[in-house]
């Protein structure tokens, strides 16, 4: 197995999970393979054990968040020079994030992470 085909094998293991339960030898090889190229083991047993889930709404919420960190450690492990999309979009979600503290600051406005994402009044 190679690289492509592993991420393949994720992507479509996380397009099925709406109507699949359980993963087969292919995901198994999968997640051995990139285990071995460096995606930490974290995110691949929360991968595995996303695609187990009972709530069809839950696994498959679960396995796209997991299939989306898997491919972001790709994109760190390939280097900056094999991933510089993924690099623009951290600078621009940082660049939102800091004019939203700034903003927050002026405007007595304070940004949760909780329910309300315009923010309470300080």
């Amino acid at each position: 197995m190679d690289l492509e085909k592993a991420l393949r094998v994720v992507e479509e293991a996380a397009d099925q999970s709406h109507v699949r339960l359980g993963a087969g030898d292919d995901v198994a090889e999968a997640m051995r393979f990139l285990r071995d190229y460096g995606v930490e083991r974290t995110t691949l047993v929360w991968f595995w054990k996303a695609l187990f889930g009972d709530n069809e709404i839950g696994r498959t919420q679960n396995t796209n968040a997991a299939r989306n960190r898997i491919n972001l450690l790709v994109g760190e492990l390939r280097g900056p020079k094999n991933g510089p999309e993924v690099l623009g979009n951290f600078r621009a979600v940082a660049a939102i994030r800091c004019a939203r503290r700034v903003q927050s600051r002026t405007t007595g406005l304070r940004f949760t992470h909780g329910d309300n994402a315009a923010g309470d009044l300080a």
